[in-house]
């Protein structure tokens, strides 16, 4: 199961019951989104705090709604990104980034589950009222 709106999340579902998601303490771990930075190497954060000077409160400001998609490309929405991708390099880097780790996760939960597996694309990225949607996450 796959939700891919203005946030993200992917499920592996077997036999009606989840058996992975890429949802974890917050909806911060997984994919980058929106906001969401997705994974993230606990390093950082911990460079951030001690070498950079951030408190807890700065990081969790750039963390939660200061990096993803809006921090890569300065926007956080993926029609404006998809409008500015042929002549704006971080708006297609961004969107390229999101495709990416779908497809990779997609592709993790397949071998959890065992092989070909069927997926539900429900709404948001991957409807077919985007057409540079669907085609960058599952092609």
């Amino acid at each position: 199961m796959a939700h891919l709106g203005n946030g993200a999340s992917l499920a592996a579902i077997k036999d009606g019951k989840s058996v992975d998601t890429t949802m974890g303490f917050t909806p911060g771990r997984g994919l980058p989104w929106a906001l969401d930075p997705g994974d993230l190497d606990p390093g950082l954060v911990l460079y951030l705090l001690r070498e950079k000077g951030y408190t807890p409160s700065t990081l969790e400001d750039l963390l939660e709604r200061k990096s993803g998609l809006l921090g890569v490309a300065g926007s956080a929405d993926l029609r404006e990104l998809a409008a500015r991708s042929d002549h704006d390099p971080l708006a297609r880097l961004a969107i390229v980034m999101m495709g990416y780790a779908v497809r990779k996760t997609i592709g993790a939960y397949m071998a959890v589950l065992g092989g070909s597996i069927y997926w539900c694309l429900p709404a948001g990225l991957a409807s077919t009222r985007r057409p540079f949607g669907r085609r960058r996450v599952v092609a």
